[in-house]
């Protein structure tokens, strides 16, 4: 099997500069949310532990095993769809679901 060799030739088509920026910017500001949404589970362990009443055990399930079980289950699917649909439909669908997930947990359940 060889190994095919790819030349640029003056009819590829690349994104601009500038919505390479615009892209590179996006994706900081993604994996920024990511790290802060992590985190802010962290530093509200006391506050979550009294009002839920719950042990260390428990809470420790939910800052690592319940993210962990999330990528693992949706990180390969998510990926293999993204290498072979549209990744903005991907990214939108993203969107949507983080953001109807905000507005459902902003009412209390009765």
């Amino acid at each position: 099997m060889t190994n095919p060799t790819y030349r640029l030739t003056g009819t590829d088509t690349y994104p601009s500069n500038s919505q390479a920026v615009y892209l590179l910017g996006m994706l900081i500001i993604a994996g920024i949310l990511s790290f802060v949404d992590r985190q802010i589970l962290a530093l509200l362990v006391q506050p979550i532990r009294a009002d839920l009443g719950i042990s260390d055990t428990e809470i420790s399930l939910l800052q690592g095993f319940a993210f962990a079980v999330f990528y693992v289950f949706l990180g390969f699917p998510l990926g293999r769809y993204a290498d072979r649909a549209n990744r903005r439909n991907l990214i939108v669908a993203g969107i949507a679901v983080s953001v109807q997930s905000i507005h459902l947990d902003a009412y209390p359940l009765p």
